[in-house]
């Protein structure tokens, strides 16, 4: 009896000082992470969505939907359904390094809410060339760092990990060789934010690019961010390449209304590595979740497609062409629901 009275003083002692930061192994199996949908092909893929408190690291060649893809996974976790308790809503910081975000990447994402929507980035001089304020690398983490503190449960978009550039860079000859001083920094920022994000329940979205890889070692191609922030991440998508949606075919000469994209994922907090799912962007519109969902239901059967007719489950009507199918689903909500479930339930996925 003396010596559990000893454990049990030892024990009060320590959370006396620095708080309640022993908790039971039961807590781990208790306590379950809110898992916010991208859409149907990449939540199936990754084995339910992405979830809070996490590092995701989106790459790929440029132009391919990394900046509308971030955007969509964050306007999906302001829905009042993936809030923190008591909390209306998250809010979502864009770190715009790169100053390239468009009004157009804005309304491409209707369910984005701008009252909760923060872009932090460079500032310009006046006209006499006074007052600006051109951030460094160390300057946008810095501000990224001390927010995940302040914010809880909000997403970090940093557009791009790959274009943070350090003082030395910056202020530096041309001829000057920095040796990797970006990816150093990187590597220290991630380690920093590693613990405060999942305890916070943060969302930290990382876009990185992929350059050549002058060593002619290994493969041809490599992040250009250094490979630090790969031991961070939860979860890892890579954009390999994408293909146009045309009105009149791939081979028409109809001017693009979209792109397929073919993803990789590298590592997922939910689910096994290796997948390949196609996400569907149509522009300014977003991510097609609807023809996603439709061509999945295609291929597991669940509808059944006779030549160029399509029969819905538990529906006697019948619609024709692929088009036909995503918009009965845009037209019909709650069957949309039904059948995600459904496909769900078929690929074994269970989410919060």
């Amino acid at each position: 009896m003396a010596k559990e009275k000893v454990e049990k003083s030892e024990f009060d002692s320590i959370l006396k000082e620095f708080g309640a930061v022993i908790k039971s192994g039961k807590s781990v199996l208790q306590s379950k992470p809110t898992i916010i949908p991208i859409s149907p092909a990449l939540d199936i893929a990754l084995g339910g969505g992405i979830t809070d408190g996490a590092m995701v690291i989106l790459s790929g060649p440029p132009k391919i939907g990394k900046t509308l893809t971030s955007l969509w996974i964050a306007a999906n976790a302001q829905k009042k359904e993936y809030a923190l308790p008591g909390s209306e809503g998250r809010d979502i910081f864009y770190i715009n390094v790169e100053a390239r975000l468009k009004s157009r990447d804005i309304e491409g994402i209707p369910h984005l809410d701008l009252n909760r929507f923060h872009i932090i980035g460079s500032s310009p001089n006046d006209l006499k060339g006074e007052g600006g304020k051109i951030l460094m690398a160390h300057e946008y983490l810095s501000i990224v760092e001390k927010l995940i503190h302040q914010k809880p449960g909000a997403v970090f978009i940093i557009d791009s990990f790959t274009s943070l550039v350090t003082e030395d860079e910056y202020k530096g000859e041309m001829s000057d060789q920095q040796r990797a001083a970006g990816a150093k920094l990187l590597y220290k920022f991630c380690r920093k934010i590693s613990n405060v994000v999942p305890v916070n329940r943060s969302i930290v979205i990382g876009i990185t690019h992929v350059i050549s890889n002058p060593s002619g070692m290994g493969s041809p191609n490599m992040e250009a961010s250094g490979r630090g922030i790969q031991y961070q991440s939860d979860f890892r998508l890579a954009a390999k390449y994408m293909t146009f949606i045309k009105p009149g075919g791939k081979d028409s000469t109809d001017a693009p209304i979209g792109q397929e994209v073919n993803w990789v994922i590298g590592c997922s907090g939910l689910g096994s590595p290796g997948a390949t799912p196609t996400s569907i962007i149509k522009y300014g519109k977003g991510i097609d979740q609807e023809q996603e969902l439709g061509q999945i239901c295609i291929d597991l059967g669940i509808i059944v497609q006779n030549g160029a007719w399509y029969t819905f489950p538990g529906e006697e009507k019948k619609v024709q062409g692929i088009n036909n199918v995503k918009q009965h689903l845009v037209d019909n909500p709650e069957l949309y629901k039904q059948l995600f479930s459904q496909v769900k339930e078929m690929m074994g996925i269970k989410c919060s």
